[in-house]
């Protein structure tokens, strides 16, 4: 960080972190690793001739990079909240990573039961109250027929009689 111009205000806005929002050690130093990376895409560039397009430009770069979504969100954070800093404090007229929002994370699929273990589940002792076979229905259903929960739930007893159909 320290071989870039702007890098004294960069160090200042990571002081101002970490006295007035007490942040841990761990998140101080990846904002200091996000801005480090902002530096080496300016190359001798003055943070004060960022852009908005420049910063879509180095996020493109960072996911080609190999940077996730998470990585990449994180960056875009420690950037946007640097040039807040340096609006409110250094007298930067903008800041150019408002409105930049980062790619979604994916979200992971949920887990699926697997055959041994639902056949266990079907295997154990036949439940005696009413509730407990209406959810021992409820699940061999939703097991072998690939419904929604949602769908599940909207159910009504009469959806599974066929001589009401038309």
């Amino acid at each position: 960080m320290d071989a870039h111009p702007d890098s004294r205000l960069a160090r200042d806005y990571l002081h101002a972190l970490k006295h007035s929002r007490r942040l841990s050690p761990a998140t101080l130093a990846n904002y200091g690793r996000a801005l480090d990376v902002l530096f080496g895409l300016l190359g001798a560039e003055g943070l004060n001739s960022l852009q908005p397009p420049q910063v879509r430009r180095f996020m493109a770069i960072l996911h080609a990079r190999g940077l996730g979504a998470r990585s990449l969100a994180l960056a875009l954070s420690a950037w946007r909240g640097c040039f807040g800093w340096l609006v409110r404090h250094r007298g930067f007229r903008v800041n150019p990573v408002l409105g930049i929002r980062a790619p979604r994370a994916p979200r992971p699929l949920p887990k699926a039961l697997s055959v041994e273990a639902a056949q266990r589940l079907f295997r154990e002792e036949k439940p005696g109250t009413p509730e407990l076979v209406r959810d021992a229905a409820m699940f061999e259903l939703l097991y072998s027929s690939g419904l929604r929960l949602g769908e599940l739930v909207a159910l009504d007893v009469d959806d599974g009689r066929l001589d009401l159909r038309q």
